[in-house]
């Protein structure tokens, strides 16, 4: 290869090197960071993420935190575990798939303790709700018939036998016992951005918590107990659920990375791990899910290099194919003649036989072995043929007697096609 070329192609390696080097250095960081993760999921590590709260309690001692990532159910959830359900989008409650649902419900009734939290909003409400409202809403027990303003469709539940049979959706407002509202938010930071704990609830929880949003609950199952309140309306709430309990809050923020690091509440932290049972932070409703295969086989088996020789041995079969590797030879014009032209023997049909021939065949054999594998496809071999046989014979065997020097199988050869061809022309 000339050199002008071979320059050539050494910086076209260096720069697909650096371009793929750059591109893995890329995702590297976008994934370091966690903002490809959507708000609230304890795989994000900026202000928006959870992941401060996973990872503090799973370096507790004797604490076991993990996450699920499995739709198909809370495979491997111990009885008695928290679970962390952040992040969920007011508008989506009327539309959760009633398996998550059940799932939620049977942990809790097995002992453990579910907190569904939601997102901030920050739009204002089309129709604000009445805080005065709230006592009669804390009355109405679930299934009552009339909404009050401001909740969005609470009575509103899909067909679970139509759309999407195995995938039926369920209103959890209905299912559960609460509505959504809205309230418009007072234009006092301290009052804006706060919500006071309800009179009668555990003494170590902090008096007043930093609140991002306007929602509230309305129209609560008289089970819900009011914990938090913004004007009289309850933000978080708690009920009982067979042997567990379950805690709804209309934010997320207090578990935020943020909020860990500026407005930090360890007694509600506390509140809501009571029971002291294994931590799971549910990934599935941020669309990030296991899905099983033959990379993650292989990812749980360690068949890294496995892989990378693979890699290797098909890189090192394509380069074997095509690059040349015999040297160069003389043109007859002093100079010199590379890859065009060149043939590697063995390639084809004939070389192989060829080269099969050299390496089975002994060079004095030569010519006895052409001799007798010729003779197996006459049809007769007597008369005037068979004279012709045993002169031909007989040059085989002058040929086998004489020294290595003196042998020569072309002329023999041709002696023998003369004596064959005799009267035939």
């Amino acid at each position: 290869m000339p050199k002008g070329e071979r320059a050539l192609s050494i910086a076209l390696l260096l720069v697909v090197v650096l371009f793929a080097g750059g591109l893995a250095r890329l995702f590297v960081q976008r994934f370091e960071r966690g903002d490809v993760y959507p708000p609230y999921s304890s795989l994000r590590t900026d202000p928006l993420g959870t992941k401060v709260l996973y990872d503090s309690l799973y370096s507790l001692p004797q604490m076991e935190v993990r996450r699920n990532y499995r739709r198909e159910g809370l495979v491997g959830v111990a009885a008695g575990s928290v679970m962390f359900y952040l992040g969920l989008r007011s508008r989506s409650v009327d539309s959760i798939e009633r398996k998550v649902l059940e799932d939620l419900e049977t942990l809790a009734a097995a002992g453990g303790r579910v907190i569904v939290s939601f997102a901030p909003e920050e739009s204002e409400p089309e129709e604000a709700v009445d805080p005065g409202a709230e006592e009669k809403g804390l009355k109405q027990a679930k299934g009552e018939g009339k909404s009050k303003p401001g909740t969005r469709n609470v009575k509103r539940q899909l067909d679970e036998d139509a759309a999407w049979p195995p995938r039926a959706l369920v209103a959890m407002t209905e299912r559960w016992g609460f509505g959504l509202g809205s309230l418009a938010l007072s234009k006092d930071s301290e009052r804006r951005f706060a919500v006071r704990v309800s009179p009668g609830t555990a003494r170590f929880l902090p008096d007043t918590v930093r609140w991002l949003t306007g929602l509230v609950f309305t129209v609560l199952d008289k089970a819900w107990h009011p914990v938090y309140l913004r004007d009289g309306a309850p933000v978080v709430v708690e009920r009982q659920w067979g042997k567990g309990t379950m805690v709804l809050s209309t934010d997320s923020y207090f578990l935020s990375n943020e909020a860990l690091l500026r407005h930090r509440y360890p007694g509600l932290l506390a509140w809501l791990l009571e029971g002291g049972g294994p931590v799971v932070f549910d990934e599935t409703h941020f669309g990030v899910n296991e899905t099983p295969g033959v990379v993650a086989l292989a990812r749980s088996y360690r068949l890294h290099g496995l892989f990378a020789g693979l890699v290797v041995l098909a890189a090192l079969y394509g380069w074997k194919n095509s690059a040349v590797f015999l040297p160069l030879r003389d043109a007859g014009n002093g100079s010199a003649e590379g890859g065009e032209g060149l043939r590697v023997e063995g390639k084809g049909a004939a070389g192989g036989f060829v080269n099969l021939l050299r390496r089975a065949v002994d060079s004095r054999d030569i010519l006895a072995v052409c001799f007798q594998e010729w003779k197996k496809s006459l049809p007769v071999t007597h008369g005037r043929a068979g004279e012709k046989l045993h002169r031909m014979e007989g040059i085989v065997e002058n040929h086998r007697r004489q020294a290595a020097k003196r042998r020569d199988p072309v002329r023999d050869f041709r002696c023998m096609v003369h004596i064959w061809t005799e009267g035939k022309r």
